[in-house]
């Protein structure tokens, strides 16, 4: 085909000389390695493209199999918190009702305790108001006795109410009678069953036989007894409002105490469900996520083995050309070849005249075009060989003209489309790159976030284990200060009865030895106490003074326990609200980093699938253009080719008129 290519162009030329032969032959051995280099050039741009397309496939192997194995790691430690955060709230929600319960019985037992109080302080105010009286009576009746037993009359009138009196408290003070000797009760029964007047009768004239002095002795007994009751009382509702007022104290600091956990534990459960919420919900987004990067990893292996089978492929055919070719050259090289080419009648066809060559213009032309179309599969060459034995010169050379401007036109075309392939194809691996690099720094972000993240999870969960911890120490404590108050005042309790019980022991011992023997009736014996009274009474004595002093002692040690309470709460309380201050600040720097690593990951998400958009486009631009770039310079060769022989049909026309 090339030798018949050159013959037009060569026709005017003499080609008598065997050096034409020669030149003939050098320009197909020259056009056979300038297409070896072609397809060399061709081997080395298919290599390097390759090149890139391995190095795509390694790089997204290797992120998505760790994406992947990140994933699965993600789903396990996600299959292992969900149960944990749902186990914690269910063991906060059982602990804040444990709490309410709680909180319920402290606020019955402090309502029980009010109640009481107030019973017990009305049932003290009734008491104290009737013994007052009452002691108002008998001091009245006392000192009326007195004047009796000074030698004062006694009149019916004043005898009426002192019999009153007697009678009342009889009836609603038995007990204050039951010290008196049955001597003393007959004298007051009889007393207060006779009649005042008949009394009187008996006793006008005979005051040293009167009962005035048994009776004044008696009712200055009772009032006596009457004081030491009140006081006694009045002691007692003292002790009972500080003991009211301590246990007041303890039960509103449990109660306190007990709603300051029990909304920390609301906060901590609220926090549980919502962890075990977005622990789901990131569960079902890791095994979304897991499944799209196995289905890209999938994509992109048999993307890849194609590519390498591709590749495989067109190596094996460039070599077998690149051989074919190599040993094409070698045939026309060799020196058995060229003695051949010169003893041959190489140059018979080009030695004819021009006069030959004209006469026979037609038929070479049209045998030119027919071989061109048949070796570069150009059915129209062929089409416009046949016009060229019906028709004449004129329209055959314009339909030349025609396929002419028609080949350079899809040349033109070629090349713009060539240029647009090589413009798109940067343009894509320009933003790639671009991505690539955006990629990089979000999933840098991304651990960078997660490891501040975990960080910070573990720091709050270290303070909340440490605010737990001050909170358990601040129970017990307030635990331990209730058990010692109640020890306290069970002390306190003994040790106050224990000195009323030493205190009527040795006043009646006062009484006996003191009053009763002084006040004996003129006609009785005269009897000697004991002279053991007095050491017995001093050790009573002695006795009331170390149980007030151990009071005392426990008095001082209640106090300074409390204050060692107090101070430990207070700086506990601090110590708590330090810590929730510093969850708190540790909680919102979280927040922040999860919304900034939720924005990071959808970015990310946003430049993958840019990643997968602009593979995928490429993989269009590909489809479309690397047969064209793979084959541009062959097809411009060839259409210049055909450019040429239908120029130099039409140079055969031209020189055949």
């Amino acid at each position: 085909m090339l030798l018949l290519i050159l013959v037009p162009a060569s026709a005017k030329l003499d080609f008598s000389d065997n050096s034409q032969k020669r030149n003939a032959v050098q320009k197909v051995v020259g056009l056979l390695k300038e297409m070896s280099e072609q397809i060399e050039k061709e081997g080395a741009d298919d290599a390097e493209m390759y090149d890139k397309m391995a190095c795509w496939c390694e790089t997204n192997t290797k992120e998505k199999t760790k994406a992947i194995a990140d994933a699965q790691q993600r789903i396990t430690d996600l299959n292992a918190a969900v149960p944990e955060y749902a186990a914690k709230a269910a063991q906060l929600d059982v602990d804040i009702k444990q709490l309410a319960k709680d909180l319920g019985i402290a606020t019955t037992a402090l309502e029980e305790a009010t109640g009481i109080r107030e019973k017990e302080h009305a049932e003290f105010l009734l008491a104290e108001k009737d013994m007052i009286s009452n002691i108002a009576s008998l001091k009245g009746a006392v000192g009326v006795m007195s004047k009796v037993a000074a030698g004062a009359a006694l009149n019916q009138e004043t005898m009426g109410q002192i019999q009153g009196l007697l009678k009342k408290n009889m009836q609603h003070h038995r007990v204050l009678l039951q010290g008196l000797t049955s001597t003393q009760h007959k004298v007051v029964y009889s007393f207060i069953q006779s009649k005042p007047a008949a009394m009187l009768q008996q006793t006008r004239g005979k005051r040293s036989a009167a009962p005035s002095s048994a009776i004044f002795g008696i009712l200055k007994s009772m009032k006596e007894q009457f004081e030491t009751s009140l006081a006694e009382a009045q002691e007692e509702e003292k002790l009972g409002v500080a003991q009211f007022e301590d246990l007041e104290k303890a039960k509103t600091a449990e109660i306190a105490a007990n709603k300051d956990l029990s909304e920390t534990k609301k906060v901590q459960l609220a926090d549980a469900k919502e962890k075990n919420a977005q622990s789901k919900e990131d569960l079902a987004d890791t095994r979304a996520q897991l499944s799209a990067d196995n289905k890209f990893l999938s994509d992109v292996n048999l993307k890849c083995d194609s590519a390498d089978k591709d590749y495989a492929d067109r190596v094996k055919v460039r070599n077998e050309e690149l051989k074919a070719v190599s040993e094409t050259i070698a045939i026309l090289t060799d020196d058995d070849s060229k003695d051949q080419f010169n003893k041959s009648g190489f140059g018979t066809f080009i030695q004819l005249s021009m006069r030959t060559v004209r006469k026979s213009a037609r038929d070479l032309a049209m045998k030119k075009l027919l071989k061109a179309s048949k070796d570069l599969k150009k059915p129209a060459l062929a089409t416009l060989a046949m016009e060229m034995r019906l028709s004449g010169f004129e329209k055959v050379k314009e339909s030349i003209d025609k396929m002419t401007v028609a080949l350079k036109a899809e040349q033109a075309e070629e090349v713009k489309q060539k240029d647009y392939c090589t413009s798109e194809l940067m343009e894509n691996e320009k933003n790639v790159a671009e991505k690539m690099s955006l990629k990089g720094d979000l999933e840098a972000k991304i651990n960078d976030l997660n490891t501040l993240i975990a960080d910070l999870t573990d720091a709050i969960s270290a303070l909340d284990a440490e605010v737990a911890e001050n909170k358990k120490e601040m129970m017990k404590a307030s635990q331990l200060r209730e058990e010692e108050n109640k020890e306290f005042q069970t002390v306190v309790s003994d040790q106050r009865a224990t000195q009323a019980i030493l205190k009527k022991a040795v006043d009646k011992l006062k009484s006996f030895y003191g009053f009763v023997q002084t006040k004996q009736a003129p006609a009785q014996a005269t009897y000697e106490k004991s002279k053991g009274a007095s050491g017995i009474m001093t050790m009573i004595e002695t006795l009331i003074e170390e149980s007030k002093t151990l009071e005392a002692e426990a008095t001082k040690g209640e106090a300074a326990a409390q204050a060692a309470y107090e101070s430990f709460m207070n700086d506990s309380t601090a110590s708590v609200a330090a810590l929730q201050k510093d969850i708190a600040n540790k909680t919102e720097e979280k927040a922040k980093a999860d919304a900034s690593n939720v924005m990071a990951a959808d970015d990310l998400k946003a430049t993958i699938t840019d990643l997968l958009t602009l593979g995928e486009y490429a993989a269009e631009v590909h489809k479309k253009c690397d047969f064209l770039l793979k084959n541009f310079d062959l097809r411009q060769s060839s259409r210049t080719s055909e450019l040429e022989a239908l120029a130099q049909a039409k140079a055969i026309f031209s020189g055949a008129k």
